[in-house]
């Protein structure tokens, strides 16, 4: 499907070698996070949320594409603390394990005490859900055969230890609120041809600023993930 609009958004438009690189460099992304069942990572994200910068955070997550996902932070904020979600058990719930010393309790997906702080909820984290908005925002602007888009080819850079592409990407959402953010810089890690690190900017609060600031350090891909990786009695987790 996004071959397709890729094609049929640059067809009868001008050359344009940075946009195209990087449509191309999604179009791939697209391909092999589809194609990906499970993967783990290092998580660093920082976020504009609760109308403020919040703190940044570190955590290590095993996610599958049907959503299941275990965090545990190792960062200075909330270190030592688990997070468990498995929407076929309870999809409107998380398990969290607060610290060693705080017993474990569940919470409501979408309640105060679960988002206080986050700028989305649980599943929003699973990588899958990360690049369905590159997805989202290709169908958007294929529609409008890309009028307001402006791709800046970054170069390479080093990022988490890896060598990766990256773009700054202005994006027209004051014509098309739906669009992911005013302007995003991806970049994608050589090694796994996956995003590596996005930075977003929007006005929030009467201001530009950046609203996410996230790194996928470490990823694998395709790991052999069981059920066990998300059962609270796994005896390598706190729950």
């Amino acid at each position: 499907m996004w071959t397709w609009l890729l094609l049929t958004a640059l067809a009868g438009t001008e050359p344009d070698p940075a946009r195209d690189a990087y449509m191309a460099a999604v179009d791939r992304m697209l391909a092999i996070v589809d194609a990906t069942d499970a993967a783990t990572w290092t998580f660093h994200k920082q976020e504009w949320a609760d109308h403020a910068l919040q703190p940044r955070q570190v955590m290590t997550i095993k996610a599958r594409r049907a959503g299941d996902i275990y965090l545990r932070y190792t960062g200075d904020h909330n270190n030592g603390r688990e997070v468990l979600y498995r929407p076929a058990v309870s999809p409107d719930e998380i398990l969290v394990n607060p610290s060693p010393l705080l017993p474990t309790m569940t919470f409501d997906l979408d309640g105060r005490v679960a988002t206080d702080g986050e700028r989305y909820t649980v599943p929003n984290l699973s990588l899958h859900t990360t690049v369905e908005r590159y997805r989202s925002d290709g169908r958007l602007l294929a529609a409008r055969n890309h009028a307001g888009m402006a791709v800046e080819d970054l170069g390479r850079r080093l990022v988490a230890g890896e060598a990766a592409q990256c773009w700054r990407v202005t994006l027209p959402k004051d014509e098309v609120p739906a669009l992911y953010a005013q302007v995003v810089e991806t970049c994608v890690a050589e090694r796994t041809q996956v995003v590596i690190r996005i930075r977003a900017w929007d006005d929030e609060d009467g201001q530009r600023v950046c609203i996410e600031d996230y790194t996928w350090a470490e990823l694998q891909l395709g790991v052999p993930l069981t059920d066990l990786d998300f059962d609270p009695d796994n005896p390598a987790y706190r729950f």
